[in-house]
């Protein structure tokens, strides 16, 4: 058993093509490559749980390149504290139509995604595990289908079987590699379709997205260091995105395209 964190930080910085040796001496794992070395302790490997049974209930195979990616964008959204009573986890929702969701009572995220499932379900999955998830899904090979032409190949998507069983588990077999099971947060997620207006905006504007995105992150810091709070201001040609934090105010101005609506 190795300490996880540490030996991936340190193995990012290692060349990619680079053959790496692994040996057990002592009660350590000493690691080597061509241009270094490193030594970290390790534990019992009897410490390690048992591996589990899983008897899938429910088993389809899924388009991670959509799946895991929509998963992973919805982390900011979803809760992270443990003093109010809330789900911190993305939420998944299965059928005929899939969704992904996220939320922390303050502010929420829906996307549904072009995918199906063969069972109605829907769950919650810890934060833990979908970082876990996209390691794999970045890591795991890809198993082209077989074809003549290098266009099939190149742009074939990346599937993974998934599968639930009757003790709240979801389960991941990334190809012929590696399995991973995933035990869900217990408790009912929201409604979160329920939560998102149907009635018209008062108010509908759109602008570049990278633009507003960079005029956010530009104030970011001042608004970090206060409330979290970022103020946007709309009229007919721009939009104003600024923050203040004791003596400190940063503004940035973003062009709006389009305007629907008047502006209070």
């Amino acid at each position: 058993l190795i300490p996880y964190a540490d030996v991936v930080t340190m193995l990012q910085y290692v060349q990619g093509m680079e053959y790496l040796h692994i040996e057990t001496k002592d009660g350590k794992v000493a690691l080597s490559w061509p241009d270094g070395n490193s030594v970290f302790g390790s534990e019992d490997v009897e410490d390690f749980p048992g591996l589990i049974e899983f008897v899938p209930v429910v088993e389809a195979p899924l388009d991670i390149d959509t799946l895991i990616p929509a998963m992973s964008e919805l982390l900011s959204f979803a809760a992270t504290e443990t003093t109010r009573p809330v789900l911190s986890g993305v939420t998944l929702i299965m059928g005929e139509k899939v969704a992904v969701a996220a939320g922390d009572g303050y502010q929420m995220a829906y996307r549904p995604l072009p995918l199906s499932f063969p069972k109605e379900s829907t769950f919650v999955v810890p934060l833990a595990a979908v970082n876990a998830l996209k390691q794999l899904w970045a890591k795991t090979p890809r198993t082209p289908p077989p074809s003549d032409s290098l266009i099939p190949v190149i742009t074939a998507r990346k599937k993974a079987s998934v599968a639930l069983d009757k003790e709240s588990r979801l389960r991941f077999v990334f190809g012929d590699s590696t399995t991973a099971i995933v035990k869900l947060v217990k408790g009912d997620p929201p409604a979160w379709t329920k939560l998102i207006p149907t009635e018209e905006p008062a108010l509908k504007a759109s602008a570049m997205g990278p633009h507003l995105e960079l005029a956010v992150r530009r104030v970011s810091r001042v608004a970090m260091a206060g409330k979290g709070i970022v103020r946007m201001v709309f009229d007919e040609e721009s939009v104003r995105i600024s923050a203040k934090y004791d003596d400190q105010e940063v503004e940035s101005a973003v062009k709006v395209l389009d305007l629907q609506g008047t502006p209070d």
